[in-house]
């Protein structure tokens, strides 16, 4: 009788942590669903990895689509789509931020031999113990914001390297927003000085007359301005600041 009492402790026991582990599962497996349908709707990829075996635990359908690759299964598959003019400072970023933390930007090579722009971030995932057993990241292609910002650095360079004098001005608050080199020189001012000025500042020229000025020549009408010309305060250079349309 002590026998078959103590199987049956042992099975109800037996039972409970059966029940319990299934009850686990379940709300581990409701918890890996929405993670899905979640990140299955979102243009960024967003992955899991373990930090013990570096096995690849999820990865949303964005990465196919980014990469034109299956689903990586380890951190050597994920890493083997990098360019590899930039694969030692992406491996270096990583080895040196073993527990997450990454936050960097690097060319991939997709599956037909396009190169795109990823920007990664890496975080640590603890568990219940505090202890970093996973390692979680997203991924957002930034190719497009690349190449507009390689255009306008580009544009940049080639006004300020022209000799011809240019200025951006806001014309709602007549004040400059950009101004190349040759400009700066001519006025006898520097770009940071220079932002945020009005005209009015730099020149011998009432404010109403440049606004007025700035105004024609933006719809293409005629202002006949008091002087035809000005004088910019620090050089006493005479600039023509105001042309009418022909």
């Amino acid at each position: 009788m002590i026998l078959f009492g103590g199987m049956m402790a042992w099975l109800f026991t037996l039972k409970k942590e059966v029940k319990a582990r299934k009850k686990v599962e379940n709300r581990l497996r409701t918890s890996e669903g929405l993670l899905s349908e979640i990140c299955g709707n979102v243009p960024e990829i967003f992955w899991l990895r373990e930090v013990s075996s570096e096995e690849i635990r999820y990865v949303s359908p964005a990465w196919e689509q980014i990469t034109g690759y299956p689903p990586p299964k380890n951190r050597s598959d994920f890493l083997r789509i990098v360019h590899p003019d930039d694969a030692d400072r992406v491996k270096g970023d990583a080895l040196d931020a073993p527990s997450g933390g990454v936050d960097h930007q690097y060319r991939i090579v997709r599956s037909d031999g396009s190169v795109r722009w990823l920007y990664v971030r890496t975080f640590a995932i603890r568990n219940g113990a505090g202890e970093i057993y996973r390692i979680g990241g997203t991924g957002r292609d930034v190719t497009d914001e690349v190449s507009r910002s390689q255009e306008l650095r580009q544009f940049r360079a080639a006004v300020d390297a022209s000799a011809d004098l240019v200025t951006l001005i806001d014309p709602r608050r007549v004040r400059y927003v950009d101004i190349n080199d040759a400009m700066c020189r001519a006025l006898g001012y520097s770009r940071e000085e220079l932002l945020g000025m009005s005209p009015g500042e730099v020149f011998s020229v009432p404010g109403s007359d440049l606004a007025k000025s700035y105004e024609g020549l933006m719809l293409g009408t005629r202002h006949r301005p008091a002087s035809r010309a000005s004088t910019a305060a620090r050089t006493d250079r005479p600039f023509p600041w105001s042309r009418s349309a022909a």
